[in-house]
């Protein structure tokens, strides 16, 4: 299956499904499926969903850095 056939956004919804250890074994398939299962706009989607409406004391300050936020590392911090 050629996962490049739809576009990132699409990935991102269906792999928002997925629990946390089959993003895991997910990525171990090849680096194409470790890519989309790591990518920012899935764990930004992931933090916005369940991390934020919790009382999260790790709550990214986005206008003081100019490097990309590591969405995955902030989720796993308020988890």
């Amino acid at each position: 299956m050629e996962a490049n056939l739809l576009p990132l956004e699409l990935w991102v919804e269906i792999l928002s499904y997925l629990h946390l250890y089959e993003l895991g074994s997910l990525a171990l398939v090849s680096q194409h499926w470790r890519e989309l299962s790591e990518s920012a706009m899935l764990w930004h989607y992931l933090w916005l969903r369940n991390v934020k409406r919790k009382a999260c004391n790790r709550t990214p300050d986005l206008a003081s850095t100019d490097q990309p936020l590591n969405w995955k590392l902030i989720y796993k911090e308020c988890e």
